[in-house]
């Protein structure tokens, strides 16, 4: 079996409140040779697995398909016109059959024979003193399954061997007698040795703490009115005096006859039945797919990352409608290490200024990254520290990556050297920050700078942290006259970055003032309306001056004046907003317009603008009404402090009337809740979102 890693899963809103938990997911590191295996109860006749949106799992079977892919149930061709109702299938692969069981386990008595594990008959054994029993019951049967199956390990076999017997060395000894002949095909002992749980299994593979080990053939026994019964034995490995030992046994015949729940017995009989598919010799390296489902482009070799197998179970009925139970299993296919560059600084740059911005680019399987870094200056030698992703990159280019990280350097030291260390996680890397990089399974970076410039940059105008600017108002950021010595304006402009919230303004927003006072030059900023309808909002201008391998930063987090949110194309949505969401700010058609919907979830832009949404990605409900109790219905939304909000309701959906008020917050409520008393067989609810008067 696979190894698993944990992994927190995060359903929040979507799901239950608070219904975070961690998962143990399979993780595959070796793609090459992979085999996958569905269990279901004895009533299932066949077994379809399904590989995330459909992908070929048996080619390797040799059998020749007309899908160009070779899916056994391809997306239909054209979904207007071909077969809805293949829709169903549509994905899952033909599995094989491997074995289906009526496991029989062992008791001393044999009337008390049960099929599956659940309820038999259990030994106990402190090593060191004599075997105690937990006597079986449940349901038994002969259909598919040996006649009976015996043991008393306070007994001899037929030969005069004990049953149970402890060796020298410690090492147990187990015999079982099964009736009859050649109807035995393998048999095993499930047991538990850390004195709290007790064993559990089924077709030789143990459930949770359960070890197992297979019995082998030993001698025919003395023939009785029912034919001759085997003796079988097996070996356990060396126990200390003390170990408490709990042991089940269970014998198999092969291919079982599946068992249709007919009856209340059939059911209970059925359910500890196990039917066995498998995929097998599957190459993840090297099948071709499509990776959009359909019937356009190829993609070769499945991708590193969360994927999710399903299943179909089918019952016996031949010639008419389907029955069948669907299962999910998601793994981790891990086949390497994240691969990640830092873009800034590059190796020996010299950095200075007040405040660097470093960058860092990774592939799409990185889910966090941390930075550390160490230097002359003794308050940046600290723990590690997280690097905030960045919602719509800039950087990426042609880079081959796809996610984009950045965080800050402060209190750069005026000279010497600094080592910056940059870890990249996925979801199965281990968050022990002592582990090498392949223990661990994440990527650590290393980048080593020049610190410190003979150059005073700095933020003159605003002077501090937390102004308000408006429209029109020009920030300054001061030097020495020096670093534009023999310069010409646009030579010196060209090494010039200027990003807002992350976004670049434009060069006609720029201007080199000389002699801006007796020490100084100065570059000044004509900034844009930064209101974006909430005057809490905090701004990042950052400075940033390139040239070969020196970089000077600076930054300032400023708020806007509060003034009407400009909007170009007036399609309700704020340039702003637009621009810091990837959307053309002069495009007001498809999916850059207001009714536009980027990300597939229902929500259109400008019901993502008013609810304070992503439009790039997919998001939870904006509200939801759910029964509570007495009948009384739950109505929730996320309520912020700069917006308003108003409940229409009414019997139906055409005659919605509107509260006579608008509701606000004092403070931000991502739960915000209102029970709203029962009122006639049914109500109907809409939730009226607008900017804040």
């Amino acid at each position: 079996p696979a190894p698993l890693i944990p992994h927190l899963r995060k359903d929040g809103r979507d799901g239950d409140d608070g219904y975070d938990y961690t998962a143990m997911i399979p993780r595959i590191t070796d793609g090459s040779d992979l085999r996958f295996v569905a269990r279901s109860d004895g009533s299932a006749v066949n077994i379809l697995m399904k590989l995330d949106g459909g992908i070929d799992l048996n080619f390797q079977n040799g059998v020749d398909k007309p899908d160009l892919a070779e899916r056994d149930n391809p997306a239909p061709a054209d979904r207007f016109f071909d077969s809805a109702a293949a829709d169903l299938f549509t994905g899952y692969e033909q599995m094989s059959f491997v074995d289906r069981t009526a496991e029989k386990f062992a008791a001393t008595n044999v009337s008390r024979n049960v099929i599956g594990s659940g309820g038999a008959e259990t030994w106990e054994v402190i090593i060191g003193q004599r075997p105690t029993r937990n006597d079986g019951n449940g349901p038994n049967a002969n259909t598919g399954a040996v006649t009976w199956v015996y043991h008393d390990p306070n007994a001899n076999d037929d030969f005069g061997a004990p049953q149970f017997v402890v060796n020298l060395g410690n090492v147990p000894e187990l015999r079982v007698k099964i009736g009859y002949g050649d109807q035995p095909t393998a048999a095993w002992i499930y047991y538990t040795t850390d004195g709290n749980t007790y064993p559990e299994g089924s077709l030789g593979v143990g459930k949770d703490n359960t070890k197992v080990a297979e019995l082998n053939f030993s001698a025919n026994g003395n023939t009785d009115g029912g034919g001759t019964p085997t003796w079988w034995f097996a070996r356990l490995p060396p126990l200390p005096n003390g170990t408490v030992l709990r042991y089940k046994i269970g014998v198999h015949r092969a291919n079982a006859p599946d068992r249709f729940p007919f009856s209340a017995n059939d059911v209970d009989i059925k359910r500890r039945m196990e039917t066995v598919f498998e995929i097998d010799n599957f190459n993840a390296h090297t099948v071709t797919y499509h990776p959009h489902n359909d019937h356009g482009e190829m993609a070769t070799g499945l991708e590193e990352g969360f994927h999710i197998l399903r299943t179909k179970s089918f019952l016996s009925r031949s010639g008419r409608s389907s029955v069948f139970r669907t299962e999910a299993q998601t793994f981790y296919y891990d086949a390497a290490r994240p691969t990640a560059q830092i873009f800034f600084p590059r190796e020996n740059d010299q950095v200075g200024g007040s405040v660097y911005g470093s960058v860092a680019l990774s592939d799409d399987s990185v889910t966090s990254v941390q930075y550390r870094i160490f230097d002359s200056n003794p308050a940046n030698d600290q723990d590690w520290a997280n690097a905030n992703p960045v919602a719509v990159p800039g950087l990426l280019g042609n880079t081959g990556f796809t996610k984009e990280w950045r965080f800050d350097y402060t209190g750069i030291p005026t000279s010497g050297t600094a080592q910056i260390l940059v870890r990249f996680r996925e979801a199965s890397s281990l968050s022990d920050n002592a582990l090498s990089d392949e223990e661990g399974h994440f990527t650590t970076i290393t980048r080593n700078v020049t610190t410190g410039l003979p150059v005073n940059y700095r933020f003159g105008f605003p002077a501090t942290d937390g102004e308000s600017v408006g429209l029109g108002y020009v920030a300054k950021v001061l030097f020495d006259k020096s670093l534009g010595n023999g310069l010409t304006e646009p030579e010196f402009l060209a090494e010039f970055l200027v990003l807002i919230d992350g976004i670049s303004v434009p060069a006609a927003s720029l201007a080199i003032v000389r002699n801006e006072n007796a020490a100084d030059d100065a570059l000044a900023i004509t900034l844009p309306n930064l209101y974006t309808g909430d005057a809490s909002t905090h701004h990042e201008i950052r400075v940033i001056h390139q040239r070969g391998d020196s970089t000077l930063t600076v930054a300032r987090k400023v708020l806007a004046v509060p003034t009407k949110l400009p909007d170009r194309d007036n399609d309700g949505l704020p340039d702003i907003w637009e621009l810091t969401h990837g959307l053309e700010p002069s495009n007001p058609n498809g999916v850059h317009g207001a009714t536009g919907d980027f990300d597939h979830d229902g929500i259109s832009n400008i019901l993502e603008f008013l609810a304070k949404k992503n439009p790039l990605t997919s998001s939870s409900p904006v509200f939801t009404a759910t029964v509570a109790t007495g009948n009384n219905t739950l109505l929730r939304f996320e309520a912020y402090t700069d917006r308003r909000y108003r409940i229409w309701r009414g019997a139906d959906l055409n005659n919605l009337v509107p509260d006579a008020s608008y509701l606000t917050v004092a403070e931000d409520d991502l739960d915000y809740s209102l029970l709203e008393s029962q009122n006639g067989p049914r109500q109907f609810y809409a939730l009226e979102i607008s900017l804040a008067q």
